[in-house]
């Protein structure tokens, strides 16, 4: 090996192994807030839904003067974890400054007082998420489900647009969302050229919910047949699911089979229809068998 090559060869080693030993040294040492509380490490195990780990965790933290609004707030957020909202709501009451609290923490809180129908407090709090993780795409999404309460639809839209731009592989969930919001206030058109601007390459729930979503869009723009092409791309989904998720996706699969035969029916493709309908009833019919324990 020529000399300058064995030198190349060894600094890269050595960056290699800096690199390593950079990073487990963070691991080990995760960032902490003024209080010393790891915030990285505590909201990571909530939104795994680990609050007794990140409670055990924040029990472990040294008192310090001057702590107690950031401890609560950890407290609050384990316990809204666990969708305890009324007693969450009892403890997040109580903090006066929430200089320490995490995006996550924040949206925790805006869901809470979401939960309780306490709307405009709910925004307050997804208000304070999204100065302090701008990144964080739920922060908007749940204030759009703020708005949508409160009948403030196109602010609801906006927030669902700008969380599909933070978030982009989540595009066709808050597209979908935000389409039934477009539908609601009589914008199919405007509803549909936004679906129509996301590509579906994989085959899972929710892009069947998204097909059903589309195929709305087409239904009052009266275009049937594409109402009936969208619908028959959610149902080809469903019936592909398997594992966990098969009896969600046949509980979608009959309403995308209930508006598919709708769709036949204005088309006067009655055999489709029947087709459908017997589908359905199948379908429902071992539901009910399974519920009965009957087989």
């Amino acid at each position: 090996m020529q000399p300058s090559r064995a030198k190349n060869v060894f600094v890269l080693v050595v960056i290699t192994m800096i690199a390593s030993i950079t990073a487990a040294q963070a691991a080990s040492n995760p960032p902490v807030d003024k209080y010393g509380y790891p915030y990285q490490t505590l909201d990571g195990l909530l939104k795994d839904r680990k609050e007794t780990q990140a409670w055990a965790i924040v029990q472990k933290v040294p008192r310090r003067p001057g702590d107690e609004d950031d401890r609560t707030l950890w407290k609050f957020a384990c316990v809204a974890n666990t969708q305890d909202f009324e007693r969450a709501k009892e403890i997040v009451s109580t903090v006066k400054n929430f200089e320490c609290a995490t995006g996550h923490t924040l949206l925790l809180a805006g869901s809470t007082y979401l939960q309780l129908q306490e709307y405009e407090r709910a925004i307050f709090f997804l208000n304070l998420a999204v100065k302090r993780d701008p990144g964080y795409e739920d922060c908007y999404s749940t204030r759009a489900d703020a708005h949508n309460a409160l009948k403030r639809y196109e602010e609801a839209i906006k927030d669902l647009e700008t969380a599909s731009k933070v978030c982009p592989r989540r595009k066709k969930e808050f597209y979908a969302k935000a389409a039934i919001l477009l539908i609601s206030l009589g914008q199919s058109q405007r509803a549909l050229t936004m679906m129509e601007k996301v590509q579906i390459n994989s085959k899972n729930l929710s892009d069947a919910s998204f097909f059903l979503a589309k195929a709305s869009c087409y239904s009052k723009l009266k275009r049937d047949a594409d109402s009936i092409a969208a619908l028959s791309q959610g149902i080809d989904i469903c019936k592909s699911i398997k594992g966990t998720q098969k009896e969600n996706s046949e509980y979608l699969l009959i309403r995308l089979l209930q508006e598919r035969e709708k769709a036949y029916k204005l088309l006067n493709r009655l055999e489709a229809a029947k087709a459908d309908h017997a589908a359905t009833e199948k379908i429902s019919k071992r539901f009910e068998n399974d519920i009965l324990g009957e087989h």
